[in-house]
């Protein structure tokens, strides 16, 4: 008994052996993947699908997220483009500017006492000081 496109075939079933122009259906198909390659394949290629299924889902997030932080900066500019010049700063401006400000536990280092302070400014959060000093230069 074998097995051909999706039924089982006795060796009766099977038809003329040969002939001019005839090709017995038992005959091997040129081209044709062996039975355990093609599963072996499929499985890889199921694996590989899946894997990019998941790629995409993670690259689609990315992109989302870096078009709402683009959004979140042209709001934070055209904030920063009414104060080009500030001549005082009142409360009013420190609370367009500034969502909070975290002070952390003060910390000694080689006898000097440190203390770190976040500013997490409205629409782009925190801003690596480290960051824009690169940038400047």
């Amino acid at each position: 008994m074998s097995f051909y496109y999706g039924m089982w075939l006795t060796s009766g079933q099977l038809g003329p052996k040969s002939g001019p122009g005839l090709r017995s259906i038992a005959a091997p198909v040129p081209g044709k993947v062996a039975d355990e390659r093609y599963e072996k394949m499929s499985v890889k290629f199921e694996a590989e699908q899946a894997e990019l299924v998941e790629t995409v889902d993670t690259l689609e997030t990315e992109i989302s997220e870096e078009e709402s932080q683009a959004v979140n900066v042209d709001r934070f500019l055209s904030v920063v483009r009414r104060y080009t010049t500030i001549e005082e700063l009142t409360p009013a401006i420190v609370h367009e500017f500034i969502d909070r400000i975290i002070v952390h536990e003060p910390e000694q280092a080689r006898g000097d006492r440190r203390q770190k302070v976040e500013i997490i400014y409205n629409n782009i959060g925190a801003v690596d000081r480290l960051a824009l000093k690169a940038f400047r230069a």
